[in-house]
């Protein structure tokens, strides 16, 4: 009846309550059975963490290659001057997403905007706004910085002409080979 239960728990199951009822609307055919069986005794409405377990158990890759797969595709994914950011930035999120459901595991904003600021960097286009962002990184979340990002390219970036392009990435191709000497020297 629920009156040997502190707040604490009764807030607990009214909670579990809610997300399995919404786990189990989202839900159809076999991923339903396996939400279905998340049901216990002590929560006869299902255990909503239980059931996202199973799911993710039922549903992640056979093996691990899907996600080294992935995960060797975000790392070689090149930006460039001339890409559409915005496109770019879809498919930076699709992999993270693949990535994140086979594994069950979300990478960090830290990691996220680690990511995106190694990709600014090497383009030589976007250093301003890499220092920029960079600059900001600890007050910054990284949906606002890939706001910033797709500000920047809207309106910054597509008032360069394409040979001020081929300037910076001709400046940046020699500012890394200055750098890549002193460091290997």
């Amino acid at each position: 009846d629920g009156t040997d239960l502190t707040d604490e728990q009764k807030r607990a199951y009214k909670m579990n309550s809610v997300a399995y009822s919404d786990l189990v609307l989202d839900l159809s055919g076999t991923a339903l059975h396996y939400a279905e069986k998340a049901r216990t005794d002590e929560l006869n409405e299902g255990d909503a963490r239980l059931a996202i377990q199973n799911l993710l158990e039922r549903y992640k890759p056979a093996d691990e290659d899907s996600v080294v797969e992935w995960e060797t595709k975000l790392q070689a994914l090149e930006l460039t001057a001339k890409m559409n950011l915005e496109k770019w930035l879809q498919e930076v999120e699709k992999l993270e997403s693949k990535i994140d459901k086979a594994t069950g595991n979300n990478k960090s904003d830290v990691m996220k905007k680690a990511y995106l600021l190694a990709r600014l960097q090497q383009v030589g286009v976007y250093k301003n706004l890499h220092t920029t962002l960079r600059v900001n990184q600890s007050t910054t979340d990284v949906n606002k910085m890939k706001k910033e990002m797709i500000k920047f390219w809207k309106s910054d970036l597509n008032m360069i002409d394409e040979e001020d392009v081929k300037v910076k990435e001709n400046e940046s191709t020699a500012e890394s080979k200055v750098e890549h000497a002193l460091y290997t020297n």
